[in-house]
């Protein structure tokens, strides 16, 4: 074959890939090379100097990560001239670093915990460095055959004779570097192999770390000395994963010793997906969760001990690719929180009191049983998972006969999947994330990718990096992507809509789409589109916008004329009430572009929970069943009927705000809550307190007491991700394994399992699941676009939906050849109406980059919870200066629905009359916001923030 080559190594003839290194054609093949710089997803650097080896017919001793294998090419790894230069090579190295570790006389005796034995005069001892046994160094050291000893006795002559390196006299003695929140630098143990600089650079696209000073004295190091948190670092933890050695770490890893096991699972923090490693010193092997309690058999092991001691993301996950962010990386801790709930809590006298799962359900069985019906209701989570909230709404609708089922995040994501069912014929993002790389062109819009879904953002920065894709970024806030756009659209907040109308309105009157005529024999309501868009001439959206008509046409030309074009569309929580409108308008562009059905090109809707397509497929909506069929639809109702075994209630129920407004009004007397603090994400938590205190019943299923659960009558103790098997569906429609990694703290258990035993205790038919697995086989039935998918497939990697037989491979990119509802459905586009500021409130308030604490995590999640930050509201300086306020001074956020303290920062990246606030606390975007999006303000001086 034309793209493969014939290479021998070590007298071994193999088969190659044109353009592979010699390292790679080694390393694919088994051979080994050593090697300190080399790292799979960085481009070949040959800093270390470890991997030389002889190639016939070539003088010297190349690196063999640097070199191109060619056809007929003859090499040798393990001549004697090739293996002294290694040992040599490794000398020099190892001179300038602690090695304790390697010349200890019980080296080979002792494990990983063990205590040393060695002479307290010892100083570099290998207990000190914090990755013994798992340093590339130590290993490389023992595969080349490094051998070092230091002398039992005080004898100088013996001692010169054995020693193989230089002594510690020329350790660089440098100040180790703490004071950073997440991980620690100790450049005593860097062997400047530039992987953590080339991570930083190549990977993220940050570069806030360096090589610095020359000669002996070149180091790692920031701009200026200054601390990461300062230069520009995202906390991602790539430098960590990319290090060798013990030099970059993180805090929560440095005394826990080595891992005695590694289990993959599933990031729980947002809808990227991630599989990550999960290095766990404990028990050999994960606890399986108990069997279903048969009568009064309730027997619990004993509290769980395992400790998740390191988080990285693995280089096969299909989502991310060996990519995270500092929440997958750093925001686990909470799995072993002292705040976790272990045991089942009762209200006694007005007080939550520890009690037993014996007790907790048979309290439940009989309280449950006085409300069923409409007085019943059942708030499900888009951070649970798929078979919690399958069950849950189940439960709701067998065993209660209630449709009130909700979760928080429904209303405006629901509405996001609606107008893509309507338009395209499938409720769902149309291509993989990992495809933004490849693409000629993206159009991004909404909210910051990189605060919400960092990874994604990612793939869209080494689209411009790398391949010289032109971003086009629609934001009214200076943002990290828009420092790689070729055009950036500083819009008014709330007027991404605009934009999008601006935008087709363009390409249509530039004739980049054809005529009226060609669109309609592929696309329905051309006219009535067309009609809409007589309001989005130029100079109205420059009005509106604030978008010129110049950088409008230029925009639009470059979505229509570019091979593959990405609409990226990301919902923070400044944009929720507007988002379903936005994307109509943008999925008319994409329809009468053309940019559909082919790699790197679609629509994407980017959230920010982990499991907001799960939640919806899975039918956790007041109108909805699984599969997305309507509750007063008496066909899908009779499929689902006939799985069940159940008749179902036929009126759609109650939403979230329904629900609450029931419960104010004395109608719902119970309610279900799974995951979700209801008050502490309200607008108005006095008024929510209020309706749940007006409740005969609530029960609250959490993994820690949260506000809300403060309320309940009972506390269910739930089992975390990592305690936990199930399956989360990300946004791109992929549904992959969650993995019990660790035993459940206590007595906590998974949601799933918690909700079979409830429903068993109220005699209903149809919960006698022992694993999730047999959950997941149940929703593939209730479920078409998850039919073909089940627990063994999802084994190594996900299944995108529709998948709807088990032999089908599943569908990466929707819409192949024509959408899949026959012909795409355009949408007139209405001409919303922007916030506009008066007298009172002469601002508009959008959403500002955040600081590291982004979003919110759970309780007891170390550093989050311990150093929280207030909020940041960035202003122009013109306005800064008409209102007397300089950076770090305390501000007033007031809006029509609340208030908020914080302090400002002035910037230029921010235009005049508009003011960014960072919005750390999700309480804090639902005061101001009151689920309005955009909104008016007012800035007052202020004493303090908060």
């Amino acid at each position: 074959m034309a793209d493969e080559i014939a290479v021998t190594i070590d007298g071994k003839p193999l088969r190659a890939r044109r353009g592979m290194t010699v390292y790679e054609v080694a390393r694919e093949n088994n051979l080994y090379i050593p090697t300190l710089c080399w790292d799979p997803t960085l481009k070949p650097f040959g800093a270390c100097r470890m991997c030389l080896v002889q190639i016939e017919g070539q003088r010297g001793f190349p690196a063999s990560c640097t070199t191109p294998a060619a056809d007929g090419m003859v090499i040798r790894t393990n001549t004697p001239e090739v293996d002294q230069l290694h040992h040599d090579n490794l000398e020099l190295l190892v001179a300038e670093h602690p090695h304790g570790c390697l010349h200890c006389h019980r080296r080979k005796h002792c494990g990983p915990f063990d205590i040393c034995l060695r002479d307290v005069g010892v100083t570099d001892r290998c207990v000190v460095c914090p990755k013994d046994k798992q340093c590339e160094l130590q290993r490389t050291c023992e595969d080349v055959g490094l051998h070092l000893r230091r002398p039992l006795k005080e004898d100088r002559a013996l001692e010169a004779a054995v020693w193989e390196v230089r002594p510690v006299s020329l350790y660089r003695q440098l100040e180790a570097e703490r004071q950073d929140p997440l991980f620690g630098r100790d450049y005593n143990l860097c062997i400047v192999c530039g992987r953590c600089v080339r991570a930083c650079d190549e990977q993220r696209g940050i570069s806030c770390i360096s090589l610095v000073h020359r000669d002996r004295g070149t180091i790692i190091g920031t701009a200026f000395n200054l601390p990461l948190n300062q230069s520009g670092c995202e906390f991602c933890g790539a430098c960590i994963d990319a290090c060798p050695t013990g030099a970059i770490m993180e805090f929560s890893a440095m005394s826990q010793g080595k891992a005695e096991r590694s289990a993959t699972t599933i990031c729980p923090h947002c809808p990227v997906g991630c599989q990550l490693r999960l290095d766990i010193r404990g028990q050999e092997e994960a606890a399986p969760v108990p069997g279903l309690m048969q009568g009064r058999d309730r027997g619990h092991p004993a509290r769980g001990e395992d400790q998740i001691i390191r988080s990285s993301p693995t280089l096969t996950g299909p989502a991310n690719m060996g990519e995270a962010c500092h929440r997958g990386k750093f925001g686990l801790g909470y799995v072993s929180s002292p705040q976790r709930l272990t045991r089942p809590l009762l209200r006694k006298d007005g007080q939550l009191v520890e009690s037993t799962w014996f007790e907790a359900l048979d309290y439940l069985a009989l309280e449950l049983a006085k409300h069923r019906g409409e007085a019943f209701g059942a708030v499900g989570s888009a951070r649970a998972t798929n078979e919690a909230n399958y069950l849950l709404q189940k439960f709701a609708r067998t065993i209660m006969a209630s449709n009130n089922v909700d979760h928080p995040g429904r209303q405006s994501y629901a509405a996001l999947m609606e107008g893509l069912d309507e338009a395209l014929g499938l409720p769902g993002s149309t291509n993989p994330t990992q495809e933004l790389q490849r693409a000629a062109m993206a159009l991004v819009l909404g909210a910051d990718v990189m605060q919400v879904q960092p990874v994604v953002g990612v793939q869209l920065k080494r689209a411009a990096m790398l391949n010289g894709a032109k971003l086009v970024v629609v934001s009214p806030v200076q943002s990290e992507l828009s420092r790689y756009a070729a055009l950036w659209l500083r819009n008014r907040p709330g007027t991404e809509g605009v934009v999008a109308a601006g935008l087709l309105r363009a390409i249509l009157d530039e004739g980049l789409a054809g005529d009226a005529a060609a669109l309609a024999q592929r696309l329905e309501g051309v006219p009535e589109l067309l009609a809409s868009l007589a309001a989005f001439d130029a100079a109205s959206v420059e009005r509106t916008s604030g978008v010129s008509r110049d950088s409008l046409v230029q925009a639009a030309r470059l979505y229509a004329q570019s091979p593959a074009s990405a609409i990226v569309y990301c919902v923070g929580s400044a944009h929720r009430s507007q988002a379903p409108s936005d994307l109509q308008a943008l999925t008319d562009l994409a329809l009468v572009t053309g940019q559909l059905g082919r790699p790197s090109t679609g629509v994407y809707a980017l959230a920010d929970l982990t499991n907001l397509q799960g939640a919806y497929d899975m039918g956790m909506a007041p109108d909805r069943l699984p599969g997305g069929r309507a509750v007063a639809n008496p066909a899908g109702r009779f499929a689902v009927e006939q799985v069940w075994g159940h008749h179902l209630p036929t009126r759609p129920g109650l939403g979230l705000p329904g629900m609450l407004a029931a419960g104010t009004q004395g109608r719902l007397k119970a309610l279900y809550v799974l995951g979700e603090d209801l008050v502490e994400e309200a607008p108005d938590p006095g008024a929510v307190t209020a309706a749940l205190s007006k409740l005969s019943l609530l029960i609250v299923q959490d993994s820690t007491l949260t506000s809300t659960a403060k309320l309940a009558h009972v506390v269910l103790p739930a089992a975390t991700f990592a305690e936990s098997d199930g399956t989360f569906t990300n946004g791109e429609r992929r549904v992959q394994r969650l993995n019990q990694v660790v035993a459940p703290r206590g007595q906590s258990r998974p949601d799933w399992w918690i909700i079979c035993q409830l429903a068993q205790e109220l005699e209903g038919r149809g919960f006698a699941f022992r694993h999730a697995s047999q959950v997941l086989q149940e929703i593939a039935m209730t479920t078409p676009p998850y039919g073909g998918i089940s627990w063994e497939r999802l084994e190594q990697q996900g299944l995108q939906w529709p998948c709807p037989s088990p032999d089908h491979p599943g569908t990466p990119i929707l819409h192949q050849g024509q959408v899949a509802r026959g012909k795409g459905k355009l949408a007139p586009i209405a001409l919303l109406t922007p916030p506009t500021p008066d007298s009172r409130f002469p601002f508009v308030l959008t959403t500002a980059a955040r600081a590291l604490e982004q979003f919110q995590l759970p309780a007891g999640t170390k550093w989050f919870d311990a150093r929280p930050l207030p909020e940041w509201v960035e202003l122009h300086p013109q306005d800064a200066a008409r209102l007397g306020l300089a950076s770090d001074d305390p501000v007033r956020v007031v809006s029509p629905t609340g208030q908020v303290t914080a302090r400002a920062k002035v910037s230029d990246g921010i235009s005049p009359g508009v003011v960014g606030l960072t919005f750390h606390q999700e309480r804090s975007a639902a005061r101001l916001l009151g689920g309005r999006g955009a909104t008016a303000v007012r800035l007052e001086k202020a004493t303090a923030a908060g």
